[in-house]
């Protein structure tokens, strides 16, 4: 037969829904005591956690003790006030994570309550003197000025890596076809029968590759970021190469989640663009370019806790005057 809890913990924070982030949250944490209690210790805490699919992670923001070393009398109504201030960031949930906050309440009894009388009966080890009662706080987004590190960075070209990922996959998957063809000896056969082929295609893979590759360092450069202002509204992007071979630019965001699921025999890695912002397209741009990045009102800041993260993502798409398109990005951290 289960013994019921010889006390009871209620968490209150009124009839609204939605809090608001930087600005305090004021709560009541009640205790009804159903026998006399020798308490050690009464305390909350303010945590943070994701869950999803991945393997769930804590953070505590914050922790108050309310008493210590104190009797609750039986059928005596306790109340203590709370206070929560949340100047992190807002409740997001996704399609492969979430971000959630909640309260936690804790009643500790004194460990020589457990060791004789009516009690030795209901708690037969230290956890079993504790207790504690949980309210998830769900806190809203609300437009406010972004500040982003680095205010200055280098973007990277996407369009080579890009190549270069298709090249090797194209090489691994031609090897496995292979293996499934036939035996070892079939395998050594294929390659010899086509080793002329395989080769020329290599090469020309390759030959691509480079060239590729050099063709963007002359045409365009480095490519840089930089935010103008401390709103993160002023992009300018600068070349390091001659600007009269650049046709157009276009410039845009994007935000996307990014999730690492361990719980099984090997990693998996989940992504989500939630949003992407419309392209800014500049023709003909004779020197730098500085564009004005509109931000939705809602917009989600930067988030990374365990292996869970939101990030913002600037791409810059160059397209010079031989009609070769060049796509280069860049992951920013973004306050609020």
């Amino acid at each position: 037969m289960k013994i019921k809890s010889p006390v009871e913990l209620n968490l209150y924070f009124g009839e609204q829904a939605l809090f608001e982030l930087n600005k305090e949250v004021v709560g009541k944490l009640t205790i009804m005591p159903k026998i006399d209690l020798d308490i050690e210790q009464i305390f909350y805490r303010f945590i943070v956690q994701n869950r999803g699919s991945l393997s769930p992670t804590s953070q505590q923001l914050s922790e108050v003790v309310l008493a210590k070393e104190t009797l609750l009398k039986q059928g005596t109504e306790h109340t203590f006030d709370l206070s929560i201030f949340n100047d992190q960031y807002p409740t997001y949930k996704g399609r492969n994570v979430e971000f959630l906050f909640k309260v936690e309440a804790y009643v500790i009894l004194r460990k020589k309550e457990t060791k004789k009388g009516f009690l030795a009966k209901i708690f037969k080890s230290d956890k079993d003197r504790i207790f504690k009662s949980e309210k998830f706080l769900t806190f809203k987004n609300k437009p406010n000025l972004f500040k982003v590190r680095p205010s200055e960075a280098k973007l990277f070209q996407r369009s080579f890596l890009t190549f270069l990922y298709y090249f090797m996959a194209l090489i691994i998957f031609l090897a496995i076809s292979s293996m499934l063809i036939g035996d070892l000896e079939s395998l050594k056969k294929f390659f010899y029968t086509h080793l002329e082929k395989i080769q020329i295609t290599v090469a020309i893979f390759m030959t691509w590759f480079i060239f590729y590759f050099l063709l963007a360092k002359i045409l365009i450069g480095k490519v840089v970021a930089k935010f103008k202002d401390r709103n993160a509204e002023l992009l300018e992007v600068n070349l390091t190469s001659n600007w009269n071979l650049v046709h157009s630019i276009s410039v845009n965001y994007y935000m996307e989640e990014k999730v690492r699921d361990d719980r099984g025999t090997s990693d998996s890695i989940y992504t989500h663009v939630f949003y992407e912002s419309p392209k800014k397209i500049i023709d003909k741009p004779l020197k730098r370019v500085e564009i004005l990045l509109p931000y939705p009102e809602q917009m989600m800041p930067s988030i990374e806790l365990g292996d869970a993260k939101l990030y913002w993502v600037f791409q810059v798409k160059i397209k010079t005057i031989l009609g070769i398109p060049f796509l280069y990005d860049g992951e920013f951290f973004v306050e609020k």
